[in-house]
């Protein structure tokens, strides 16, 4: 299994790479588009010297060099579909392997299972197991809305159920006996790009994808035109159902000659107006990017991907058409997909590994799955899956396998595109959400997969906790001038951590924690703190053997963050809050520690409580009844009240107060 896993991550890399080459190419061939339409007598001594001095010639040539790019970037492009279906065949190697495994486990079985487990799309439901596209709400609108002859804009961002949806649609529609034409703009890219360098329109495109006889097709002059030339195509028939795929990348084909999204919108236009005549249905689907085409706004002057810009000022009918954004999982949905594997598969998962793969993913399509692959992998090596097992291994997970998913890369890769992302980034990680009023700033950690809006309004969160638990590292500073190390004593005396945590406080910053951006009505902001003390911790420790963990979770609708420090011999835990009071602390906090020492059996729990603006709130003398603490005696539990004092001009000041306490204490 791990050899597998270890050929799989071999593959995605390779695919990463030749993304990157084609990319490269694309931007030669941008290179001389522009050069081609530059007025020669424009042209630099360089461009002369390169290509000759004569205009016809060096424009013959240049024409050559753009033939070639477009070869070598076909050639490419069969490359990555090579290494995609050799990707595809590893991970039915995979899931066959831990499919024959599982059947090992159960004595009562009568035939083996015939559908895989996979977690990244898009899925078959005819081969892969998978919640059911018609219990979930925005698919099943996506449904009715086919049904009922509409043009539909299908949005959301990587792994989030788009292709999958559309290929549910192409079964169900076919089992109805209607034909249905999919075209994934990714896979077609290059055969629009020779239309246009033909001059020739999108409908040529179109009708190139739903005939063979080429040779036979008309030169359509519009919409009207290509239409009545598929109703003769498909007489007596259901007019057909258009899906079209990976719509970003006919947008980018756009920049280039926008008059094919002027036809694209004509044809959705024109077969809205004839009540769905000539096609029952157009779907178009892609990521948060193409919400762009409904506005007016022109081109962008943020420094980002250029696949984001919007190159042009055209009234589009997507303002009239119906659209419809993927979600996540809901819980029940999800719990109920989970039941229903185990028991196929003849292993039992505990409730609580459900539940932590739910709060950590908040039903991230593809996170969550991929979560709960690895428990199942883990499970059949035992027949069922306890909490403390699935917590015990969970963080060795994300640090060897979470961070090299294709999705999370691709994340990374198009986050690190741009300082000013990076800037957003860096306040969203800090405080778990931003405002930004810059709508293609927006659109574009949306697209990417990594924000979703918040409320209030004009803010945005993380899509899942798992992304602020990968990107804390990347995009929030580590050591800054934190010089001091400190050695681990291992094992540790009594309050080693807390006493660890009272010398950190004179490193967090105010900038950070009194950021404007940060404080709020209801006072500090738990993921500040969090992204503070991660990052002054993992200074202290950054020579010793020690590894610093993040883990956030959404609970209640409610942002949960921890630290875990760890060694070869053993865990040690930290339990935030912030502007909780003595009840608050012991009602709700001190339960939700003692769970977390019940999965992982730390050597030590802090539970952490920062106050600035409900310092007046805490009463003494503290008394925190140790309420479960007796179960786990190989733990040591405290609580540290934390009075955060000061501004950004002046300073942080800090008092403290631990259990029995009878007043605050100066550092």
């Amino acid at each position: 299994m791990e050899q597998l896993t270890g050929e799989i991550n071999k593959v995605s890399t390779e695919i990463e790479k030749v993304d990157n080459q084609i990319e490269k190419v694309n931007n030669e061939i941008d290179a001389v588009e522009v050069l081609l339409k530059k007025p020669f007598q424009t042209w630099t001594e360089e461009e002369i010297n390169q290509y000759g001095i004569e205009e016809q010639k060096a424009r013959e040539q240049l024409r050559r060099e753009e033939e070639q790019l477009r070869r070598d970037k076909e050639q490419l492009r069969r490359e990555k579909e090579q290494l995609r279906g050799k990707k595809l065949e590893l991970l039915k190697q995979q899931t066959i392997l831990l499919q024959n495994q599982c059947i090992g486990l159960k004595s009562n079985r009568n035939q083996e299972t015939t559908k895989f487990l996979k977690s990244s799309g898009p899925l078959d439901p005819k081969i892969h197991h998978l919640i059911p596209f018609d219990i979930l709400p925005w698919a099943k609108h996506l449904v009715e809305a086919v049904d009922a002859n509409q043009a539909i804009l299908l949005h959301g961002h990587r792994q989030s159920g788009k292709t999958s949806a559309l290929r549910f649609i192409k079964s169900r529609a076919e089992e109805q006996g209607i034909k249905v034409y999919y075209l994934d703009m990714n896979d077609s890219e290059s055969t629009l790009e020779r239309c246009c360098l033909h001059d020739q329109t999108i409908f040529q495109f179109l009708a190139g994808a739903m005939t063979d006889h080429l040779e036979l097709l008309p030169n359509f002059w519009g919409p009207d035109h290509f239409c009545k030339w598929s109703e003769t195509l498909h007489k007596g028939t259901t007019p057909p159902i258009l899906l079209i795929d990976e719509y970003d990348a006919f947008l980018k084909v756009c920049r280039k000659n926008p008059v094919f999204l002027v036809q694209m919108n004509k044809l959705i236009s024109y077969n809205r107006n004839t009540l769905g005549t000539f096609f029952s249905s157009i779907v178009c689907a892609g990521t948060f990017s193409i919400v762009a085409t409904q506005y007016d706004v022109g081109d962008m002057d943020v420094d980002i991907d250029v696949d984001l810009k919007w190159p042009f000022y055209i009234e589009t009918p997507w303002n009239k058409c119906l659209f419809i954004e993927t979600q996540p999982f809901e819980r029940q949905h999800f719990e109920d997909f989970a039941a229903s594997i185990s028991e196929s598969y003849g292993v039992r998962i505990e409730a609580e590994v459900v539940d932590d793969i739910l709060e950590t993913t908040t039903g991230h399509p593809g996170f969550s799955t991929w979560m709960f692959i690895k428990s199942m992998q883990q499970a059949v090596e035992h027949k069922c899956l306890p909490a403390a097992d699935w917590m015990n291994s969970k963080r060795t997970i994300y640090n060897t396998e979470l961070y090299k998913t294709p999705t999370m890369l691709k994340m990374i890769e198009s986050a690190s595109s741009s300082k000013k992302i990076a800037r957003v980034l860096h306040v969203l990680i800090r405080d778990n959400h931003v405002k930004c009023s810059e709508d293609p700033l927006v659109s574009f950690l949306r697209a990417i997969g990594i924000a979703k809006p918040s409320y209030p309004a004009g803010y945005l969160t993380f899509t899942s906790p798992i992304i602020r638990d990968c990107l804390l590292e990347k995009f929030y500073p580590a050591y800054d001038n934190i010089n001091e190390i400190i050695s681990f004593c291992d094992p540790t005396p009594a309050n080693y951590i807390q006493t660890i945590l009272l010398k950190a406080l004179s490193h967090i910053k105010a900038t950070e924690i009194l950021d404007p951006l940060v404080i709020y009505s209801n006072g500090l902001s738990e993921a500040a703190i969090h992204s503070e003390l991660y990052r002054i911790l993992r200074a202290f420790f950054r020579t010793e053997a020690v590894a610093v963990h993040t883990e956030c979770r959404v609970v209640s609708s409610s942002m949960r963050c921890g630290i875990w420090l760890k060694t070869s011999l053993s865990e040690y835990g930290l339990v935030l809050k912030t502007e909780c009071d003595n009840s608050n602390i012991q009602n709700e906090a001190n339960p939700q520690m003692v769970k977390y020492a019940s999965s992982k059996h730390p050597r030590e729990m802090v539970l952490l409580n920062f106050v600035m603006k409900e310092a007046s709130s805490v009463t003494f003398p503290i008394n925190i009844k140790p309420t479960g603490w007796d179960k786990y005696p190989n733990t040591t539990f405290s609580v540290l009240f934390v009075k955060v004092m000061g501004d950004v001009d002046n300073g942080l000041k800090f008092c403290y107060a631990s259990n029995g306490s009878t007043c605050w204490c100066d550092l």
